[in-house]
């Protein structure tokens, strides 16, 4: 546990819970992550600065998973809090599959494309350098990504969180 948050004292981090967000679908939504179209091939193709099989958590739709997590934290405080970690995600994905999932909810072609951190900075400058890479580097250098569950970390299966969307769903409903 981080230092910061031990000085924080016993009585406040009895009452705690960490609360980590997978990628949500909305994120689709963003220039940085959204296809393109490229004019006369009948595709869309994604430019990301990460292997396609990069292993990352899927929140699925934000808007209607975040909350089902948050009711379920509040109404089970006996195992969420005492410092412990609430991992939200439906899925274990890539970014190769989130886009051909996106790719078949929207009837589209499309092409996962890796391309280097000085191709992807000279695209999206600041967002390029400080937020994209660091966030997809975190996931592609764990063996077993930690949030997925363990000993101190819950998931939507340890807190039977009923009702959410998937992430090809949350497709479904930002096509909408």
């Amino acid at each position: 546990m981080e230092p910061k948050l031990l000085q924080l004292g016993s009585a406040l981090l009895e009452k705690t819970t960490f609360f980590v967000l997978g990628f949500y679908s909305e994120n689709f939504a963003y220039p940085t992550f959204a296809p393109v179209e490229i004019p006369g091939a009948g595709q869309y193709v994604q430019l990301l600065c990460t292997p396609g099989d990069t292993p990352i958590l899927g929140l699925g739709h934000a808007r209607t998973n975040i909350g089902l997590f948050v009711e379920a934290i509040l109404e089970q405080p006996g195992m969420t809090t005492g410092g412990m970690t609430v991992s939200a995600f439906t899925e274990q994905t890539t970014p190769e599959k989130l886009l051909q999932s996106w790719a078949k909810v929207n009837g589209k072609k499309a092409l996962y494309v890796e391309v280097n951190i000085e191709t992807f900075t000279a695209l999206w400058t600041n967002v390029g350098v400080d937020i994209l890479p660091k966030m997809m580097e975190f996931q592609r250098y764990m063996d077993k990504n930690p949030w997925a569950g363990s000993e101190n970390i819950l998931t939507k299966d340890d807190l039977c969180v009923k009702g959410l969307l998937s992430v090809e769903e949350s497709f479904e409903v930002l096509k909408s």
